[in-house]
């Protein structure tokens, strides 16, 4: 039972509270009940803190979870969360049905857009089970947690981590759904996460001196690549919110009033950063020294919005249009990785079916290494 909506003055959230008895009015047609959970919360992600445990799943564990598996940028397949959308769902299959699009877009508010490709991505793989299985379910509500359960089993020959993922999503889109009072019961609450796969556990970062390597290199070859570089480690950005800077987000001002050392301050805009949460980093005297002269040129180089402009052109104008992809800049760093002077800092493998660490660095690994590098410096952990 769902007690009316109770918005909150001079807020931009909405709160819910809703009780579910012990005794469930239906019982669902596989023989499974719903647990009791008193729910206080609001209609974004953060509600997931509020839920409780009773059904026998953590809501810890799935809160971490999704952080975890829908995080693309620290992943070891590199560029393969930026076209995570482009499968057949995503490309117009006509035998995916075209269901809940309106609770789609409620569940969507606050998320980011790489974040949305990915997610419904896995839910129109969910649409497509369904439809095979011939389940109506062009109303969400006659989903139930045995077709979840069906699901997740059929997946036979996916890894832990795939499942891990797949189940997360649809906490995530049921806790949406429960939130805005489109279902009653939060069938998700009794999914249970498989453990989490073997990995190998590695220092996902650079040193201090791989870090040197690669910016003497990059100063070698372009603007570019020092641009790029520069933004990643010294401001810390993931490959995403560098692919998206604009000229427009670059911006400098001085620390105290009279003073003639500048800063500069890197805006990252909320359709650009995960979460869809919006920043601004101040980059010190080492990075403005390396690279703000090559920021300036880089402005003037072409007549675009963005910073790193895309390599495909108008054909009516013969201008460059977009901004540079996320693959590209996966491949810039993959490349000097394999340059003599930053491959003779990396440690060799000790046997030969190891794959050099060179070879496994990501642009992920900038923004570790800036964190790192910050930490063991003294700037406080929370910072």
């Amino acid at each position: 039972v769902a007690s009316p909506e109770v918005k909150e003055k001079g807020s931009g959230y909405q709160n819910f509270l809703t009780f579910e008895t012990h005794q469930p009015s239906k019982t669902p047609k596989n023989g499974e009940s719903q647990g009791t959970h008193i729910h206080f919360g609001s209609s974004s992600s953060d509600s997931s803190s509020s839920e409780s445990d009773g059904s026998g799943s953590s809501s810890s564990d799935s809160d971490s979870s999704e952080s975890d598996d829908s995080d693309s940028d620290g992943g070891e397949d590199g560029a393969s969360g930026s076209s995570a959308g482009g499968d057949d769902a995503e490309n117009g299959n006509p035998n995916v049905p075209d269901w809940w699009e309106t609770e789609i877009e409620q569940w969507f508010l606050g998320l980011g857009l790489e974040t949305q490709k990915r997610y419904r991505s896995i839910i129109k793989k969910f649409e497509l089970f369904l439809k095979d299985s011939e389940v109506d379910a062009s109303d969400v509500k006659n989903v139930t947690l045995h077709h979840m359960k069906q699901w997740i089993q059929s997946l036979e020959d996916a890894s832990n981590d795939k499942k891990r993922k797949y189940m997360v999503v649809l906490k995530s889109f049921w806790r949406s759904l429960y939130a805005h009072l489109t279902i009653v019961h939060n069938w998700t609450l009794a999914l249970r996460l498989p453990p989490r796969d073997q990995r190998e556990q590695m220092n996902k970062y650079l040193s201090p001196d791989q870090v040197r390597a690669f910016l003497n290199e990059a100063r070698r070859k372009s603007c570019v690549h020092v641009a790029i570089f520069g933004f990643m480690y010294f401001a810390g950005l993931r490959v995403a919110e560098v692919c998206e800077l604009k000229k427009d987000d670059i911006t400098y001002d001085y620390p105290r009033p009279g003073e003639t050392r500048r800063r500069m301050i890197v805006l990252v805009r909320g359709e650009a950063s995960k979460g869809s949460k919006r920043r601004r980093v101040v980059i010190g005297k080492t990075g403005m020294k390396y690279m703000a002269a090559q920021v300036e040129h880089l402005k003037l180089l072409r007549d675009t919005d963005y910073l790193f402009t895309g390599r495909k052109k108008d054909p009516e104008t013969g201008e460059f249009r977009g901004n540079r992809g996320e693959e590209s800049v996966y491949k810039i760093v993959k490349k000097f990785a394999k340059l003599p002077h930053i491959k003779e800092l990396f440690p060799v493998p000790q046997n030969a079916q190891e794959k050099p660490r060179n070879e496994k660095i990501t642009p992920h690994w900038f923004r570790h290494a800036f964190a790192t590098h910050a930490w063991k410096r003294g700037v406080d952990i929370k910072a």
